[in-house]
This record gives structure tokens, sequence and C-alpha cells, in this order.
């Protein structure tokens, strides 16, 4: 089990320092709407409707106090707009049109940046990628 653990070790490196490489690269295509890679993850998990800032942070494995803060921001830029909850104690926040416009013009920068990022992987590489940290990240 020892190369499994080195292994892992290593998956472990690669993946924080991907996480910050893929932050910049973030915060590079989200730049020209004034918006931060950290925020243009809350938009984007909007896309498909409301949910409350506990979903999010659920949904994108981040602490909640970092999106109640980028919550908070977006709110103030008009990017999105916060509705009534299933109770008194949460609501639920949605993309405005503000929000949706921003997101459809950030998607050609980013998939100019993924399409030219990923020519350096083979297809079948990436899915095996894909599928191995889908499973670390449920277990």
């Amino acid at each position: 089990m020892a190369e499994a653990d080195d292994l892992l070790t290593a998956l472990v490196d690669h993946v924080f320092a991907l996480a910050g490489r893929f932050t910049e690269a973030g915060d590079a295509i989200t730049g020209p709407e004034d918006l931060s890679a950290a925020r243009w993850l809350v938009l984007g998990a909007l896309q498909d409707g409301p949910l409350s800032p506990a979903e999010i942070a659920r949904r994108r494995g981040v602490a909640r106090q970092s999106i109640r803060e980028s919550v908070a921001r977006l709110e103030r830029s008009g990017h999105l707009s916060r509705t009534d909850g299933t109770d008194q104690r949460t609501f639920l926040v949605a993309l405005t049109s503000r929000g949706r416009e921003a997101l459809a013009r950030i998607e050609p920068r980013r998939r100019a940046w993924a399409e030219e990022t990923a020519a350096a992987v083979e297809v079948e590489a990436l899915r095996d990628a894909v599928a191995v940290l889908a499973r670390l990240r449920a277990s």
C-alpha cells in the first residue's frame, strides 16, 4: 500500500498546484467582466436555477463563508438577487439578467482556454482523470 499512499500524496500535490493555476486562469477569463474566478463559480452554480448559499458551497466544495462573501458582492453588483427560501432562516439566490449576460460573455473565453489547455492531454486521459477525481471526491 505504500505505493498507493505515495501516489495519492503526489496527486494531492498536483491538485493543489493546479487549483492555484486554474484560479489564476479563471481570474484572467473573468477579468473583463470585473469578476473573479470565485464569483464566477457562484454564478455558474446558479445557471440551472436558484440555490441557497449552503447548497452552492456544497456543490463547489468550498467554505460557506467564502460563498456568503461572493454572494454579497454579486448582489451589490447586480449579478444576482435573493428570493425567499424554504423557511425564514434561509434564502435562495438567483441570476439576474446581468448575471446571465456576464456568463454568456465569459463562455467564449472559457471555451478557448479549455480547448487550448486540454490539447496538452489525450481525451481518454482526461476522461480517466475526471473519473478518478470524482471517485476520490465521493469517498
